[in-house]
């Protein structure tokens, strides 16, 4: 039995892994929950009676949150960020602005804040303010923080569009990339801070830069159809120190010779066509030949490049932590043969059209999701695992073989929240 999609939930405001993915925190109209990944479980939850809150944003596991009032009755005003400690039950600290808070992002000595065309950093420890950086308009709040301590970066618009504004604070370096022509619409850092990760609003390529000197490393098409990135996640795994030779300097878009120490093994995407896209970014196992079930497949929609689609057991549970259960998809003949026609069609595609569009890298793995809602994805600390948050209320654990091209498999499935919550 097909799975049965489900409806965004109105009383859900927003979904946010914090920065390891062992926990995600959801936003509600009456207050928030955090929800540990591994196993799932409810964690904790505060309602604030009808008072909203619109961003949740954890510190690892520890009793902070950053909050942002929303919804009909906001719990606190838009244009402040709260600092909630759980062990207290209370907000400790405040940060206030002019304008409505549109992004939040916290690391163990840092607290970044996106308004509209601004961005503010902070010392974590008492709220000092340490920098403001101007931006292009961002009303979505584009804003990427590396966790890890081994460097402290930021990313976020630039002053024009399709730019990324890159800080590596611990030396004071500024690099701004020209990623894009249009503008940019998603962007992640990796865990070392390393690489950026980039989407603009046409939504067909990602591209992902050192972000020591602004090289481009990796171009990645999601598919043909333009569409709208919802999130994009690095692994926290990286390769060995590998050089642009390869995959790198042609195949994908990098540049030849340059060394990509700490470049993550994976790179995830999600976007409005409903398929989560899985990335090799550092070609440690050859790609399987087209047509011995080891590229590409079925397409799930005009311009999205998909295994065939996987069929999920429609069973659903009560309760915020209810209906867990696994299925299997498979390599269905079908979309072999569709990989072979789609692979024999390049023949006769011009050079001057092909050539573009076959030179970026294809996903690895593909997943399909029921519905096209909008969702979050981030890699968990084993190999080969993803998590999918969506606004529907679901959440979703999805294994990729490392080693063999292919559609991923469902290994869980729970629901966070209910319509009538």
């Amino acid at each position: 039995m097909s799975f049965q999609p489900r409806r965004p939930l109105k009383n859900l405001i927003s979904v946010s892994f914090n920065q390891d993915a062992g926990c995600f925190s959801i936003a509600l109209t009456n207050g928030f929950r955090v929800f540990t990944t591994v196993p799932f479980s409810e964690f904790y939850r505060r309602q604030f009676d009808a008072e909203g809150v619109a961003i949740a944003e954890m510190l690892f596991r520890s009793n902070l949150v950053a909050l942002v009032g929303g919804g009909p009755i906001p719990k606190y005003p838009p244009n402040k960020v709260m600092i909630w400690d759980d062990h207290q039950k209370r907000a400790i600290g405040e940060l206030a602005f002019t304008t409505p808070v549109r992004a939040v992002r916290l690391r163990n000595n840092r607290i970044a804040v996106a308004l509209e065309q601004k961005v503010f950093l902070y010392d974590i420890a008492d709220l000092r303010h340490l920098q403001c950086i101007e931006t292009t308009l961002n009303p979505e709040g584009f804003l990427a923080l590396s966790p890890s301590e081994e460097a402290t970066v930021l990313a976020c618009p630039g002053l024009h569009v399709g730019e990324v504004r890159v800080e590596l604070l611990d030396t004071k370096k500024i690099k701004v990339i020209k990623a894009h022509d249009s503008p940019v619409s998603a962007l992640a850092l990796s865990h070392n801070g390393k690489y950026v990760a980039t989407a603009s609003e046409k939504g067909t390529l990602i591209r992902v830069f050192s972000t020591l000197d602004g090289v481009k490393v990796r171009e990645l098409r999601r598919g043909s159809d333009p569409a709208r990135i919802y999130s994009l996640a690095f692994s926290r795994s990286t390769a060995a120190a590998t050089t642009g030779s390869g995959r790198g300097s042609s195949g994908s878009g990098g540049q030849a010779g340059v060394e990509m120490n700490g470049l993550p093994e994976w790179l995830a995407v999600t976007s409005d066509k409903g398929t989560v896209h899985v990335f090799n970014l550092t070609d440690k196992v050859s790609a399987p030949a087209a047509g011995s079930g080891g590229g590409g497949g079925a397409a799930s929609g005009a311009g999205e490049e998909v295994w065939a689609e996987p069929q999920l057991d429609g069973r659903s549970g009560s309760g915020s932590a209810a209906g867990s259960y696994a299925s299997s998809p498979s390599k269905t003949s079908s979309g072999r043969l569709m990989m072979k026609s789609i692979s024999s069609l390049t023949r006769f595609v011009p050079n001057k059209v092909g050539g573009a569009y076959l030179a970026s890298e294809r996903s690895w793995a593909q997943y399909r999701l029921p519905d096209n809602s909008k969702c979050i994805v981030a890699f968990g600390n084993e190999p080969g695992i993803i998590f999918v948050a969506s606004m529907t209320g679901a959440f979703h654990r999805v294994v990729f073989d490392p080693d063999r091209k292919g559609p991923c498999e469902q290994s869980g499935y729970n629901l966070f929240m209910e319509e009538e919550e």
